[in-house]
Order: C-alpha cells, then sequence, then structure tokens
C-alpha cells in the first residue's frame, strides 16, 4: 500500500489513549498550558490518511510553533512514483536504522520533566522538546545538528 494510501483506525480509542499519556507525562512541563489547546485537535478530529494527519502535525510542530523555516522534501521528489526501489531506500542516508544515530545530529541537553528521576534522555520526541522548551526549542534543534555546508 503507498504511504499516502494508509488509512487512520477509530475503532480503538487510540486518540483518547494518547491524549491521557500526554497529559500524565506534560501536564507539569513549563509549556504544556501554552501549546495543549493547539495540539489536543490531533487528538480529538478524524483524518482519513495517516499521511495527512503526520504531515499536519508535524507541520504545526515543527513550522508554527518552533518555528522552522526548511521545506519538507519526500522521498517521491527524488524518485518519482512508480520508478523506486528496495535499493533506493534513502531511510539508510538518515539514520533510519533504530539502533544508529546519525552522524549529523548530536541532541543537546535541556530540562525535562522526570530528569532528576530518569538523567536526560535524547531523542524523545518533538512533544517533550515543544512542552520542555516552548519556542526555544528551534534552537535546541539548530545546536544540535551539524549539516554540511
Amino acid at each position: 500500500t503507498p504511504i499516502r494510501e494508509v488509512r487512520i483506525s477509530y475503532e480503538e480509542p487510540w486518540q483518547r489513549q494518547h491524549w491521557r499519556t500526554i497529559q500524565a507525562a506534560y501536564g507539569n512541563a513549563p509549556f504544556y498550558e501554552h501549546y495543549a489547546d493547539e495540539i489536543r485537535p490531533f487528538y480529538e478530529g478524524r483524518w482519513a490518511f495517516l499521511f495527512d494527519y503526520n504531515f499536519d502535525f508535524q507541520t504545526l510542530i515543527l513550522q508554527k510553533k518552533l518555528g522552522w523555516t526548511g521545506d519538507f522534501v519526500f522521498q517521491s521528489e527524488y524518485f518519482p512514483l512508480g520508478t523506486w526501489s528496495k535499493a533506493e531506500d534513502l531511510r539508510g542516508e538518515i539514520g533510519g536504522g533504530w539502533n544508529e544515530s546519525p552522524t549529523w545530529f548530536s541532541p543537546v541537553r535541556y530540562s525535562q520533566v522526570f530528569e532528576e528521576r530518569t538523567g536526560f534522555l535524547p531523542n524523545l520526541s518533538v512533544l517533550d522538546l515543544l512542552f520542555c522548551c516552548g519556542k526555544t526549542g528551534r534552537e535546541v534543534l539548530a545546536e544540535s545538528l551539524f549539516l554540511p555546508n
């Protein structure tokens, strides 16, 4: 199934479960109250396709809340539909393996909600970054990147 055709199932209450988990984990985070109302619609609304849901969510967080000015680049821009093969899979180029860290990203430490108990946990999620750092999360991301000129 092409990724743009993967449908979201609402037969299980996954949205309610996810939102309750976010509330429990980040309800005391410094910027939770500032952003929660804008994120909640992603756990109450309905999208037909997973691709659209993810794209809209990423756009909200990365561009509108963290002020990222880059463009999203899709694999189809490199390989038109129907021309892609597994040999041309780009995930490995950006650290797509679960056990490997990309050489161009080294997470900068920031204050996290449970840091006293767990220590700093890198690579949690962009929601962790947003709820803990607010707009300064953009600087945390920028300092974490080592991109060639």
